[in-house]
């Protein structure tokens, strides 16, 4: 491992050859909290003073100290510079019509049992408001567009008061408390210099701080999905902190089981240093995997990230979740009186649990199975390990390999994030990539002693860790282990390909009818956007939005309406600006009862003429009352051909996307507006 300075010495070298399509520069910043860059994007950071208030809490419902009052609605608000005021102050005003509309009964969120509980014991003649800082000047410019309104647009709740907390005013110009007292915990106090970075996603610093980001593309992905107890397509989510020092995330199930049924133990991937169990690339996987293979649940662990917890605390974290996972199944746990923990042991067959893992977790179930085959059968009794799945594992070889040097970098996977995250992970001193933590056949060597389960290696054709992969399951067989290896074949089938993308039935069954509904999940808005798709040039619609990773080679979605003709649902061509799409076929899209739930078009650009490399999927939904008159709302998927040359036009002007993210709309409804009809929860996942 190199020192401190050998690495801050090399950073610029370093960042000037990573591969990156997106160029942006540094236009606004506040020391060590924000960044704006020339794109739009923002970073935000956070010194490490601050790391302790900054956690997010997730919700609970079992009882802790409160107040003497029927509740608190803290309402999240849009950030600047993104959401410029009076964003807020929208917002604000927003949160308060809701509130209007929860009192009169006109709200279709009565249903859920916290609202209803607020609805019951609240005084609605008696709301106040309350903020600090930047919040505490929300309060007076809240209750002043609330009076500019009128009592009567509040009706039947009422504003009785507000508190501001050390409102963050500011006078014209700078007062003498301004100038004269002392910051509180100014971070500049901290002297502290950047020694390593992974472009667009983490940097580490010499007093040990780490600064997590995130390139704007992979937004959609990070969203944290908070649990939940009601169910939603068959699964409900929970948190629990274990007694072994390790948190988890439980997807149970619904169903009544008949018999028992196996648990998988989830580890999730990040390279190590990033991600979380609750982001939602992983919930909208593994909530519909937990339905799709009859399992009691999903057990997916919270793991310590490196650089700050180094391998082996990641296994570590592993195995303590198995050792938790004993106790359940022997009722040593304290944690089985959690209603959660408690349906998992009514409906496990704990002799049948299998580890599964994406990326650095495909190379953490590896890892976690020896150390429990080290220990032996009776260290986990009465569970038992049955199996492994390791979905292209995270493995690197000890010198690069062609898949790696040759298959395509993705916005997630680049030779930077190979070389550095790995490092970054293994111990402290560590100057080799032949490391029995990560590379294949070192791992293999140092369980040779341990009782393995059988594993299951899935395999991209283009991820560039494919080799590294392949030898491991070739190891395995070598050393006389139970291995099977399968490849997946195909244009775009890369790193965790699989994660990414939506398919054709989520589209049409989850995401398009809350679309039309007006009540689109938190992630949906990140990733499907609102465009007049036929109005504009595919190279418009490129410059405007971000691809979403790996999908289709830079695939947009888009939400939009098209027009429908008499005596066929279908037409051959559609506009696009200037030019045209052109229908190629169409493909009935079924559940996986057989059931024919929307279809597929599929067109193809044509400008002056001419073909271009610009696709598009147009789905449709089998729902009468998601057409409107002549109009139809419809899902598009745009991307670039995978057969386009490396100089396509298509190509160029898919890489020049710029990402807007205009403030959101606040609309007034009055309180007797007639609701819009439910549309049924019919997803595979919810986010």
């Amino acid at each position: 491992m190199a020192t401190l300075p050998q690495m801050a010495a090399t950073k610029e070298r370093q960042e000037a050859a990573n591969p990156t399509t997106t160029t942006r520069t540094l236009v606004e910043s506040v020391t060590n909290w924000i960044r704006v860059y020339s794109d739009g994007s923002v970073d935000r950071l956070g010194p490490p003073e601050a790391a302790a208030f900054m956690v997010l809490v997730p919700p609970y419902d079992d009882p802790r100290d409160g107040l003497d009052v029927a509740g608190i609605v803290p309402v999240v608000l849009p950030l600047a510079p993104e959401h410029r005021l009076p964003a807020a102050i929208d917002t604000g005003h927003a949160a308060l019509l809701w509130l209007r509309d929860v009192a009169c009964g006109a709200s279709d969120t009565i249903v859920h049992p916290a609202v209803e509980r607020l609805r019951g014991a609240a005084d609605f003649s008696r709301v106040f408001l309350i903020g600090d800082s930047a919040g505490g000047v929300l309060v007076h410019n809240v209750a002043a567009r609330a009076g500019e309104a009128g009592a009567e647009a509040l009706d039947p709740i009422r504003i009785a008061g507000g508190v501001l907390l050390h409102p963050g005013f500011i006078l014209p110009e700078k007062s003498p408390s301004e100038l004269e007292n002392p910051p509180t915990a100014n971070p500049t106090t901290t002297t502290r210099t950047l020694v390593e970075s992974v472009t667009n996603w983490i940097r580490v610093y010499s007093d040990g701080s780490v600064d997590r980001l995130g390139p704007p593309e992979a937004a959609a992905f990070m969203v944290l999905v908070p649990p939940y107890d009601d169910p939603r397509d068959g699964v409900t989510v929970h948190d629990v902190a274990t007694d072994h020092g390790v948190d988890v995330r439980l997807y149970l199930t619904t169903t009544a089981p008949a018999r028992r049924r196996p648990v998988l133990v989830h580890f999730h991937g990040g390279g190590f240093c990033l991600s979380h169990a609750a982001w939602s690339l992983y919930h909208r996987f593994y909530a519909r995997l937990a339905v799709d293979l009859d399992v009691a649940g999903i057990v997916s662990v919270v793991l310590p990230l490196a650089p700050e917890h180094r391998l082996p605390a990641a296994i570590d974290a592993g195995h303590a979740a198995l050792l938790w996972l004993r106790d359940v199944a022997s009722g040593g746990s304290d944690t089985i009186a959690h209603p959660a923990v408690e349906r998992l042991l009514d409906a496990a067959d704990f002799s049948r649990v299998f580890l599964i893992g994406d990326s650095a977790g495909g190379v953490l179930v590896h890892n976690v199975a020896a150390r429990a085959g080290e220990a032996g059968a009776e260290a986990l009794d009465p569970i038992r390990l049955a199996g492994g799945v390791l979905l292209h594992p995270g493995f690197i070889l000890p010198e690069k390999s062609p898949s790696e040097l040759e298959n395509p970098p993705t916005p997630f996977m680049t030779q930077e994030t190979v070389d550095k995250f790995v490092m970054l992970a293994l111990p402290v001193g560590t100057t080799s990539r032949d490391h029995p933590y990560t590379s294949p056949a070192a791992a293999v060597t140092a369980a040779e002693g341990a009782s393995l389960p059988p594993m299951l290696v899935m395999v991209a054709e283009e991820d560039m860790l494919r080799d590294a992969q392949v030898e491991y399951g070739e190891a395995m067989a070598r050393a006389g282990k139970a291995v099977e290896t399968v490849v997946s074949h195909g244009r775009g089938i890369g790193h965790v390909f699989y994660l990414n993308c939506p398919s054709a039935e989520d589209l049409i069954t989850f995401y398009l009818p809350r679309l039309i509904a007006g009540k689109p999940t938190k992630d949906t808005e990140k990733f499907i956007c609102r465009a007049d798709v036929y109005g504009s040039e595919p190279s418009d619609l490129a410059g405007k939005f971000a691809p979403v990773p790996r999908c289709e080679k830079g695939g947009r979605f888009f939400f939009t309406s098209c027009k429908r003709h008499k005596g066929s649902s279908t037409k051959k061509e559609r506009t696009a600006g200037a030019g045209t799409w052109v229908r190629q076929n169409s493909k009935e899209v079924k559940n996986k009862a057989g059931v024919k739930v929307g279809e597929t078009q599929n067109f193809r650009s044509k400008k002056d003429g001419r073909y271009t490399d610009w696709l598009m999927e147009e789905h449709h939904c089998c729902r009468q009352q998601a057409v409107a008159g002549d109009e139809e709302p419809v899902i598009c998927r745009m991307y670039v051909s995978p057969r386009a040359p490396p100089d396509s036009a298509a190509r160029q002007e898919s890489a020049a996307f710029v990402q807007q993210q205009p403030a959101p709309q606040v609309s007034e409804p009055p309180c007797d507006k007639k609701k819009r009809d439910d549309v049924a929860e019919e997803a595979p996942a919810a986010a």
